[in-house]
């Protein structure tokens, strides 16, 4: 695709691949004029800025020269003096110039030109530098001349060898890009290889063959024997691919120029793409290295003759192109938007008045080309790496080797993912607690003594213990204490003196423990009051201490409140956080074991909504609650923090599931960490222990992945498949009892039968004793069908089976004959018993009887053997030919064509047919806009129509009828179900199979007004790539 373009008539070179950023460089062209004649000549830098969306290069920098140019190169060089390298020119008068590329951009025009050296008696044609040795230049010019030059000392060149005869101009020279010694040339359409060590031709290429003319020649950049010459000779304009091991005759020609090649360029960055530009106008991509010679790309052009070609060596994708219209044109090969301009007028503009004849330039036709097959080289990857599941490594190189290694990560923390995954298979858990236990910081240390607490004897105690409350201590302060003896012993041996009648007195005497107890809580008697209403019973004693612990609001007498009437919710609730021990030692001494698990999480919630994330984890430990405990960790992706936390988790559960007899159920973000967890095991290759973290916190998509990559794990059952199965078979479907479904082994085909000898007709006897049928149908002149049953595919004696999906009948190969083939005239076919339907009325005059009539009752006679394409032909049994031609006139009165009846609505089991065949229908009228398909379409849809009507006439009331020509069979019905479970599961060719089936072995009267419409339907869904959507 065109992208950039320098209105120039010059030769071209591209700065080197070390260069950033990419110039091109554009000599005036030896013997050629612009529109304006002008002689000047000048060297030109352009910049190339592919962010840049304007057509025209930007020019940079340039010097005038008094001599125009016929070659460019500019190589790289590492001289300090010459950053960006130097450009070499061949010149007219058969000089060469150096050129300083940064001098011209700086226009310091009498420094840019750094050495003129003129040897060559003749034009410089052909210019190439040494890729090994940069100060080597090959130059060849007229008279057979070549010289090899060096920068560093110009003064005596040398020769490869004697000149060739005869004398001719030396179009190209093109140093190998392998053999730093080997130079060939072309001159007088033959090319000529040296080898510089011998000073001397090595061999002579040329094509006796045919009338070719070498022009250019290029090296191969990889294969050191293998070139590419260009003819420029009209009647054989061609690019010949050689072989110096096999060089009597090219081992490829590319042919696709009509003119004779002016260029052609190797790409340096891949080998299977060679430029050629000739003058038919034509700028082509090759590949030279297929079997025939590929052509991969065209150019759009415009008909312009390119004489000079040029690969970008920094950008491979781009190519420079110069034209004799005075154009350098750049182009992408790997596509973008293209840049058009105008063409030029100047040639027309520069003859005045006498140019008015020619026509005006007309707008450029955009061309279209295709986009390249195959990625060039330079995009595909040199090496590459991709990480597999189980820890798998796979790399690769450009030598095409695949390598797959395993990942190792930490082994401090796989050696302790392992011990964790050996203690919780052998029920060391607590074991592993006091271990992690003596290794922990002060915090830690303490949340490990919780989780070993679950497994002691009476985790209570320890619980207490942890949190301060020994027993054992708690009665060495009290045995410190001096408390008075106990006096219940001792007798009173004082007189008892009752004292003055007072009304407390008088209430005890009287036993009226209620007015006493009043009284003494009156006079603040409260141990009193306590002793009376002990006597008084429990109901007055707990009025007593309720009493007492109302008006009384210390924080003893509170507590006591909330333990003498168990207020632990009321206690979880109010107490300050600060006091979160005394509180869970209460819950611990009190709380019975179902309220102990709620409370705890309670206590454990407030302290975690207030930050104190350490003791809401020891109450969640409490509590038995993993997910909550799990929450109290800050969340991390690292695997040490993930084991740590996963640790305390299977600590936990070990505990739950010896308490309760379950595991915990992992939920939310704990599931995701355990996950993580699983899934880093398994990159390290420790398939088995991340298949037991994953099946034990119930990741089923993980551990299934897991069990299968393991092949299997011992003493461990094949997880649940964690998704859900979806039957492709579509779910709308409503299968009738008489239609077998996928799963049965139903066929469509009929029964073998014996020879079948023509039968006399006798008319079938309705139920009320009338016949059925006074004037019988056609016979149908097909095989009898076989009857609904459950049997093996029927496959024909040696006919091949179609290859099906499974679920779907097999069936045999389909017979030669298309569905409208008449029938063979030895087939016999038996008819159906036919049902009375109402006569035609009669549209022409009868013809004329014979005067005797065969008694058919006494002699009855067979049908003949009906033709759908001859229905005069037929005739019932027993009827007489006419004999009268002209038989008398007789008038019928003719009746109105009766109403179309509307159509009954399908049966439930029949509906997934017009749905699936109307879905297919629409889908193809949406995905074209060809009138003639859509025409074809909609006879298809007349058609399906047919087929309803038929599938509709089956039923009446529910109830089904009998079958007559106009309606369908069991073995028809059961076929296009079949059919449509094919088209379900996108297997056009089973439909197609089944329905080549059904025409061979089907009664044509009753399946051809509707079959051709399926088959149409379906090769057109097959051409235009649709499927079922429902």
């Amino acid at each position: 695709m065109k992208i950039k373009e320098v209105p120039r008539t010059a030769n071209i070179a591209w700065s080197p691949a070390q260069q950033h950023p990419i110039y091109l460089a554009a000599g005036t062209a030896a013997q050629q004029l612009d529109a304006s004649f002008s002689t000047s000549a000048s060297l030109e830098l352009f910049e190339l800025d592919l962010s840049d969306a304007s057509v025209d290069l930007p020019r940079k920098g340039g010097v005038i020269s008094e001599q125009r140019f016929h070659r460019l190169v500019w190589t790289w060089h590492t001289n300090s003096d010459m950053a960006m390298g130097y450009i070499v020119a061949g010149a007219d008068n058969g000089s060469l110039f150096l050129y300083n590329p940064v001098a011209i951009l700086e226009d310091r025009g009498e420094e840019a030109m750094v050495l003129q050296v003129s040897k060559h008696s003749g034009p410089v044609h052909a210019l190439d530098f040494n890729p090994f040795q940069r100060n080597l230049v090959a130059s060849g010019a007229s008279e057979s001349e070549i010289f090899i030059w060096d920068l560093n000392n110009t003064a005596s060149p040398m020769t490869p060898g004697s000149k060739t005869q005869p004398f001719d101009d030396v179009n190209c020279v093109s140093w190998n890009r392998q053999v730093q010694h080997i130079l060939a040339s072309t001159v007088a359409g033959k090319c000529v290889v040296w080898d510089l060590r011998k000073s001397d031709p090595i061999i002579k290429v040329n094509d006796s063959t045919s009338r070719m003319r070498a022009r250019q020649v290029v090296w191969h950049p990889e294969v050191a024997t293998q070139m590419c010459l260009a003819s420029e000779d009209d009647h054989s304009p061609s690019v010949q691919l050689w072989d110096l091991r096999f060089a009597t005759s090219p081992i490829r020609v590319l042919e696709g120029h009509t003119r004779g090649v002016l260029a052609i360029a190797w790409c340096p960055s891949d080998p299977d793409l060679l430029l050629s530009c000739a003058k038919d106008g034509r700028l082509l991509c090759w590949n030279p290295n297929t079997e025939r010679g590929e052509l991969v790309y065209e150019f759009p052009t415009l008909n312009q003759w390119c004489f000079d070609v040029q690969w970008c060596l920094r950008d491979p994708a781009v190519i420079a192109g110069a034209t004799f219209d005075g154009t350098v044109n750049v182009y992408s090969l790997l596509g973008g938007p293209a840049q058009w301009s105008q063409p030029s007028a100047k040639i027309a503009d520069s003859f005045g008045q006498m140019g008015t004849m020619s026509e005006p330039p007309q707008s450029p036709k955009m061309p279209t080309t295709e986009p390249l097959r195959k990625a060039p080289k330079w995009l595909r990857r040199p090496v590459g790496v991709s990480f597999g599941f189980g820890g798998k490594l796979i790399t690769f190189e450009s030598s095409s080797v695949v390598h797959l290694s395993q990942l190792h990560g930490d082994g401090s923390l796989l050696e302790d993912a392992g011990r964790l995954e050996t203690a919780v298979a052998a029920g060391q858990i607590a074991d592993y607690c006091a271990q992690k236990q003596k290794d922990a910081t002060e915090d830690e240390s303490q949340v490990w003594a919780f989780l070993q607490g679950n497994f002691e004897k009476e985790p209570r105690k320890h619980f207490l213990q942890l949190l301060d409350f020994d027993s054992a201590e708690l009665a060495k302060k009290i045995d410190a204490l001096e408390l008075p003896e106990d006096g219940s012993d001792q007798e009173d041996e004082e007189p008892l003196v009752l004292g003055d009648r007072v009304p407390l007195t008088e209430a005890l005497l009287t036993g009226d423990f209620e007015t006493a107890v009043k009284l003494c809580l009156a006079e603040q008697r409260v141990a009193e009051a306590f002793i009376a209403a002990a006597a008084g019973g429990p109901s007055l004693f707990l009025r007593v201490q309720q009493y007492f612990l109302a008006s009384d609001r210390s924080p003893l007498m509170r507590l006591l409140a909330t333990v003498i009437g168990r207020k632990w919710k009321n206690l979880v609730d109010k107490c300050q956080l600060s006091d979160w021990k005394q509180t869970m030692a209460a819950l611990l001494t009190y709380a019975t074991t179902e309220e102990l698990p709620s409370l705890c999480r309670r206590l454990g919630e407030r302290l975690e909504a207030a930050g104190e994330k350490h003791p809401a984890a020891l109450c969640f430990i409490c509590a038995g609650d993993i997910n909550r405990l799990a929450a109290c960790f800050p969340p991390s992706a690292s695997p040490k923090a993930l084991l740590a936390l996963v640790e305390k988790v299977q600590a936990l559960r070990g505990a739950v599931r010896l308490v309760r007899g379950s595991d915990a159920e992992l939920t939310g973000a704990l599931a995701k960490q355990v996950a993580h967890l699983a899934e880093w095991l398994a990159e390290q290759g420790h398939l088995k222990e991340a298949l037991r973290l994953a099946h034990e916190a119930g990741l089923a998509e993980l551990s299934d992945r897991l069990y299968h990559a393991l092949g299997g794990m011992p003493g461990m059952a094949a997880p649940q498949f964690p998704f859900p199965r979806i039957n492709l078979v579509s779910r709308k479907t409503s299968v009738s009892p008489r239609v077998a479904p996928v799963a049965a082994t139903m066929s469509y085909a009929p029964q073998a039968q014996p020879h079948a000898h023509p039968q006399p007709h006798v008319p079938a006897v309705h139920p009320q004793g009338h016949p059925t049928a006074m004037f019988p149908s056609a016979p149908a002149t097909g095989l009898p069908m076989a009857p609904l049953r459950q049997t093996e595919p029927f496959v024909a004696p040696n006919a091949p089976v179609y290859p099906t999906r499974a679920g779907l009948p097999a069936y045999g190969a389909p017979k030669s004959e298309a569905w409208n083939d008449p029938p063979a005239a030895n087939r016999t076919r038996t008819r159906s018993t036919p049902l009375n339907t109402p006569m035609e009325p009669v549209m022409q005059p009868l013809a004329g009887l014979a005067d005797a009539v065969p008694d058919a009752s006494i002699h009855p006679q067979p049908y003949a053997p009906y033709n759908p394409y001859k229905p005069m032909e037929y005739r019932q049994p027993g009827a007489v030919q006419p004999t009268n031609l002209q038989p008398p006139p007789v008038h019928i009165q003719r009746e109105e064509p009766p109403k179309p009846k509307e159509r009954a609505p399908l049966p439930a089991e029949h509906q997934a047919l017009q749905q699936v065949f109307d879905n297919l229908a629409d889908r193809c009228v949406q995905a074209t806009n060809n009138q003639q398909t859509r025409k074809k379409l909609d006879d298809v849809r007349k058609k399906l129509d047919i087929l309803y009507d038929k599938l509709a006439d089956r039923t009446v009331g529910g109830s089904r009828r009998l079958c007559t020509a106009a309606q369908l069979s069991d073995n028809v019905v059961l076929g296009l179900h079949q059919m449509i479970q094919a088209i379900q599961q996108y297997d056009y060719q089973t439909g197609l199979g089944i329905h080549a089936h059904m025409i061979a072995t089907g009664n044509f009267s009753e399946i051809s007004p509707f079959m051709p419409g399926i088959k149409t339907l379906l090769q057109t869904c097959i051409q235009m790539n649709v499927y079922c959507q429902m």
